[in-house]
């Protein structure tokens, strides 16, 4: 019996609720994450090559900027993977529908493809941030799913046509086809050494206009999402944990009294379970500067976060813990000398607003964030 099936799932019907997905790529549920940046090496099986003034990072968004736009999807997923199936003992596939809409957009000055996806059965959203990242000469997807509470991350090139994105196991495998002149995409997710698909998707494009997405995140209500707070799963992954209440520290405009630093729009994503953190170049709701993203993996009892920068379209990772009172951050992927130095603290104050502690420029650099009554440019 595989890795996957031994999961504590006591029917199919439970494992579809467990499982259900939003858009065409499968979402952190079945990776445990782990060093996403530990191995520096390509998988580029790409030719394109630069072509006047575009580098080859612009090739490459360029390609993912095609798939922007509105679309619905279905598919099937095979739990059993023509293997056993864990309730009934029966030899064979075992396939169970599923189905939503995504919608993509290029945003973060054209850097990122944003996917907010629907799945049926769930009242969720999940959300994927896709990009090319020039250190690695990869694609990543950095995936939210609000059925589990680690962040997924998957990356690879073009083979053979198909993008093949796999978790830094490669246990997780994607091959991904976008047709451009049909607009329809197909996918397949495999598990393992299996050769058969976990699940299959097509995609195609359908009629209506794309939400500005990020928009829609900087501009909605002050009103919390539901955090699924049960401990009851047999799969921990998908366990609400005390730490995820610190997320709701963070919750909110908050901005620099000082007016040092730029302000922040933080709001819960994916039913709660993670933290999207945007920096605004200005006052106003234009381009943001920076994105980090937060959440606490159950599983491995760390917290995560993902900060994207404007300047650079590598992303950064960090893993943090907390003590009671001080939220720290450290890189797992420094030198062994460096890496139980804090990079980033947070402690928070018994009114709204928390205090944030740098030492990325070889200094520490203390700043306050109060809630924001306005986030309109001053004129």
């Amino acid at each position: 019996m595989n890795k996957f099936i031994r999961l504590k799932f006591s029917s199919p019907r439970l494992f579809h609720a467990l499982m259900s997905f939003c858009g065409f790529l499968l979402c952190g549920g079945l990776l445990v994450f782990a060093e996403p940046f530990s191995h520096i090496g390509s998988m580029d099986d790409d030719k394109l090559k630069p072509k006047g003034h575009l580098s080859k990072q612009s090739i490459q968004l360029e390609r993912l900027a095609k798939e922007a736009g509105k679309f619905s999807w279905k598919g099937v997923l095979d739990y059993t993977m023509g293997g056993v199936d864990p309730v009934t003992g029966e030899v064979g596939s075992k396939f169970i529908p599923i189905s939503g809409t995504v919608d993509s957009q290029m945003v973060f000055g054209n850097k990122i493809l944003l996917r907010r996806s629907t799945s049926s059965g769930s009242p969720f959203l999940t959300y994927h941030f896709d990009s090319y990242r020039t250190d690695l000469n990869q694609y990543f997807s950095i995936s939210l799913d609000p059925n589990q509470t680690a962040i997924a991350y998957r990356s690879g090139n073009y083979q053979e046509g198909d993008r093949v994105l796999r978790d830094y196991t490669g246990y997780v495998k994607e091959k991904i086809n976008f047709d451009t002149e049909t607009r329809t995409l197909s996918a397949e997710v495999f598990l393992g050494e299996s050769n058969t698909p976990f699940i299959r998707i097509s995609q195609e494009e359908i009629r209506g206009q794309v939400k500005d997405l990020m928009k829609e995140i900087l501009t909605s209500k002050l009103n919390q999402n539901r955090i699924n707070k049960s401990k009851a799963s047999g799969n921990p992954a998908e366990n609400y944990s005390d730490e995820h209440s610190l997320l709701l520290k963070f919750f909110g405009n908050y901005g620099d009294p000082e007016g040092n630093e730029k302000p922040r729009i933080s709001r819960l994503l994916a039913g709660g379970r993670f933290l999207s953190t945007v920096s605004l170049s200005v006052e106003d709701f234009l381009e943001p500067d920076s994105i980090s993203i937060m959440g606490f993996d159950s599983t491995r009892g760390v917290f995560q976060m993902f900060i994207l920068e404007s300047e650079s379209p590598n992303p950064r990772y960090l893993e943090g813990d907390f003590d009671g009172i001080v939220l720290t951050f450290r890189d797992p992927f420094a030198q062994e000398k460096d890496r139980s130095n804090p990079v980033l603290t947070y402690t928070f104050n018994e009114k709204p607003g928390y205090v944030e502690e740098s030492f990325e420029s070889g200094k520490k650099v203390v700043t306050h964030f109060v809630p924001l009554k306005s986030m309109k440019k001053k004129r």
